[in-house]
């Protein structure tokens, strides 16, 4: 009402959004300032028109306008014009029709003559796709024009700064409309039960699309199928992996904003098993070991085990089918004598389990009773630092084993030793524990609190030279059966020329673990005597 300056409404601005994607109904005009309660109200917007056909023909009009607003009667100010709304027409033949008309609505007048009030702005057009072949129909999409003042034009003009609405959009697209194909979900296959947490997923939809990929409901990737159709993606990092359990991965094809059926397949992802503590067989708590000592044990679950020795780097070091693993302080890096320990943790992919507690153990360069040097474990041939010792799950068949099976960890399958070996695995804490060589029952031991099992074969019954065979099997309870038996693990007794007892520098052995070996007969003497009655 300020006759100084222009204050009619300003013209509608067109959204800008892909009417591919979305449709919009077009906004109400805003109603005209007073204070006399004369003004009129926004027009309303144009609303949505939405078809598909087979074909359309006729001389009919689709019409999607803003409405006008009506004028101010009295000394207030008008409302502005309604923005146009949407026409989507999509066809799969002809697309015939007289006129489509998205046009934004006309700003509301101001009939007071007594001084110049300001009219309504015009409303926006909308937005317009056709899709058909043949195509051909009128279309109008303009913005609607502003409202004018009664009064005297003034500085300002009749609109008295009153605005036109901006232009709408229209799209043509001249061929023929179509659903896009369900796409086929090919990779994981229906109904796999064995799907990594982060599998590739892949498919086969038509070629050139936008392929929405989404894993139980929740969209994961959107990519684009090739030439021949295929499209894939990974459940990669930052990603989260799937949890274990069922899983239901789909896939829709977008074209022009047609949009396919969903196409989805199932699969069950394998749960990825808790790692556990592990538990370190050898060495003993206590032991007395030469200066490259053998350290093995078992880490259930552990595709890895990382090995801390004192304060000295990790070492990572593969387990086999039964979580065993093994590893000897190289010769290059011996350690020095008095006490040590030995630590070890899992690792499962992404996954790092707890830490075992510490195994202390004494390095000793020569028996300080007897004067006697402990042999020297040479070079083996086999291990250096960071690389595991024997692999021991040559001879399991890829056996699953529960803890109620007992573990052989010591000796390894293939490995030479001496006639009075030692044997160590992991069972069921408190468990009693038969070993059999070569199926005869050789001692009956009891697991200790940690699941360890170990039995050193005593001189007067010392085994003979060649290949043997040892297993484990759990004692039932007061019954006395055996219980689950772990697979038999194959080694070789060979004596002293082929173990190289003694020699200044070894060489390897010809099954490439006599290095190891070597060590602990020398330590099992000392052992021996440093433990003796």
């Amino acid at each position: 009402m300020d006759g100084s300056r222009d204050v009619g409404g300003l013209g509608g601005s067109r959204m800008e959004y892909s009417i591919v994607e979305a449709f919009l109904f077009g906004g109400g005009g805003g109603a005209g300032e007073g204070d006399n309660g004369v003004g009129s109200a926004g027009g309303a917007g144009g609303g949505a028109v939405f078809l598909r056909a087979a074909n359309v023909s006729g001389t009919g009009r689709i019409s999607a306008t803003g409405v006008n607003a009506l004028a101010a009667g009295g000394e207030d100010g008008a409302g502005g014009g309604g923005a146009g709304g949407s026409i989507i027409v999509r066809t799969s033949g002809a697309l015939n029709c007289g006129q489509l008309d998205v046009r934004g609505g006309s700003g509301g007048n101001v009939l007071a003559t007594s001084f110049q009030l300001g009219p309504g702005g015009g409303g926006s057009g909308g937005y317009v796709l056709l899709n058909g072949t043949p195509l051909s129909c009128g279309v109008g999409s303009s913005g609607g024009a502003a409202g004018v003042t009664s009064a005297s034009a003034g500085a300002h003009g009749p609109t008295h700064g009153a605005g036109v609405g901006g232009g709408g959009s229209v799209t043509l697209y001249t061929y023929s409309y179509a659903t896009p194909a369900t796409p086929t979900i090919t990779l994981p296959t229906p109904n796999a039960v064995d799907v990594s947490a982060r599998p590739r997923i892949e498919g086969v939809a038509d070629p050139g699309l936008r392929i929405i990929i989404s894993v139980d409901g929740v969209e994961l990737a959107q990519v684009t199928s090739s030439t021949d159709g295929s499209f894939f993606t990974e459940v990669d990092e930052p990603l989260p992996a799937l949890s274990g359990g069922a899983h239901t991965v789909s896939a829709i094809s977008e074209g022009l904003g047609a949009y396919s059926r969903p196409g989805a397949s199932s699969f069950t992802v394998v749960a990825a098993p808790v790692i556990s503590q592990p538990i370190i067989v050898v060495p003993e708590d206590g032991e007395v070991t030469g200066p490259t000592p053998y350290i093995a044990g078992v880490a259930p679950d552990a595709l890895t085990v990382g090995l801390y020795v004192d304060n000295r780097d990790e070492v990572i070091v593969p387990t086999d089918s039964l979580g065993r693993f093994r590893y000897q302080i190289p010769d290059d890096a011996p350690l020095t004598p008095g006490p040590h320990r030995v630590n070890a943790h899992g690792h499962n992919n992404d996954d790092t389990g707890p830490t075992s507690p510490n195994t202390v153990f004494e390095v000793v360069m020569e028996d300080e009773d007897a004067g006697t040097t402990v042999p020297d474990a040479g070079d083996s041939g086999t291990v250096d630092s960071g690389t595991p010792g024997p692999d021991a799950g040559s001879g399991d068949g890829g056996a699953v084993v529960t803890r109620e099976t007992p573990v052989l960890v010591v000796p390894a399958e293939g490995e030479l030793v001496d006639s009075t070996p030692l044997f160590a695995g992991v069972a069921q804490a408190g468990a009693s524990v038969s070993l059999e060589v070569d199926g005869v029952l050789v001692v009956t031991v009891v697991a200790d609190s940690t699941g360890t099992f170990r039995h050193v074969v005593p001189e007067d019954s010392a085994l003979s030279m060649g290949a043997h065979a040892v297993s484990a099997y759990s004692v039932n309870g007061e019954s006395g059966t055996p219980g689950p038996r772990s697979p038999n693990t194959g080694f070789e007794v060979r004596g002293p020329t082929a173990l190289n007892v003694g020699c200044g520098g070894c060489g390897a052995s010809p099954v490439g673990a006599a290095g190891a070996w070597v060590l602990l007969v020398g330590v099992a003497t000392l052992m021996r005597r440093r433990r003796g009655p």
